[in-house]
């Protein structure tokens, strides 16, 4: 149902693909793929599939149950940058909504997109937070915030009125 690991020990929230360094590796991409067709040498391969690694960055989060802590991770050439923090400095979990919407206008027609997201915070105090994972169904975040919160025994706070709930 989600693209979460539960261990007995350890949890790991996959986020996806980030684009951090989405220019960089667009740069070392388009490097590799110069120099391989005027070079052709094995160091430009090696440049593309960098580029390839630091366009494609991935981040997410892990939590050791078992030890307390909690790691917020971000993914390059399979090594998970980031800092160790203790489970215990944050107070509660929270299920927050977000509503987008964008109109285009032509000359006779007008057409209107509205995307609805709902995000899992790990809360440390008011202005630090972890972002989780993001979905687009209320039920699934829903289920991954109480799944969440009894797994790391914190209080669960859901933010989103009647009025903004799709069930």
């Amino acid at each position: 149902m989600f693209k979460s690991k539960i261990a007995k020990r350890k949890l790991n929230v996959i986020n996806g693909p980030t684009f951090r360094f989405f220019y960089i590796g667009l740069t070392a991409i388009a490097c590799g793929i110069y120099s391989y067709f005027n070079l052709n040498n094995y160091l430009s391969t090696l440049l593309f599939l960098f580029g390839v690694f630091l366009f494609l960055s991935i981040n997410g989060t892990v939590i050791d149950v078992e030890q307390r802590k909690v790691k917020h991770y971000f993914n390059i050439l399979f090594f998970r940058v980031g800092t160790w923090k203790s489970l215990d400095q944050f107070s509660r979990v929270e299920l927050r909504g977000q509503s987008n919407s964008q109109t285009f206008h032509y000359r006779s027609v007008s057409s209107s997109i509205n995307v609805k997201s709902y995000s899992i915070f790990l809360i440390q105090n008011q202005k630090e937070k972890i972002e989780l994972k993001e979905f687009r169904d209320y039920k699934q975040a829903k289920a991954f915030l109480l799944e969440i919160g009894e797994k790391l025994d914190l209080k669960q706070v859901n933010y989103l009125s009647r009025l903004d709930r799709v069930d």
